[in-house]
């Protein structure tokens, strides 16, 4: 083992063993697959908003069809019962 000086004075010490080598391998391992999980996780993420963003926008166009669809049917309401009184 190594031994250095921090900022501090304090001792750290550098372990440049086999064992150590491994687990710094294995974190890093954890690392990259945590970051790819992570831009998994973004690309799904994104998907899923522009679908909910499309279902937003056919729900507006529905709502706003039946709102004229209403607005016609009340309109043919009045036009019949006014030519039905005229007659």
């Amino acid at each position: 083992m190594k031994q250095g000086r921090l900022n501090g004075g304090e001792k750290q010490l550098y372990n440049f063993d086999a064992s150590s080598m491994e687990r710094k391998k294995v974190s890093m391992k954890r690392v990259q697959e945590a970051q790819s999980k992570a831009q998994e996780s973004l690309a799904s993420a994104v998907f899923k908003r522009k679908k909910a963003q499309k279902l937003m926008d056919n729900a507006d166009l529905a709502i706003y069809l039946a709102a004229m669809a209403v607005k016609i049917a009340e309109k043919i309401q009045i036009y019949e019962s006014s030519s039905g009184s005229c007659s």
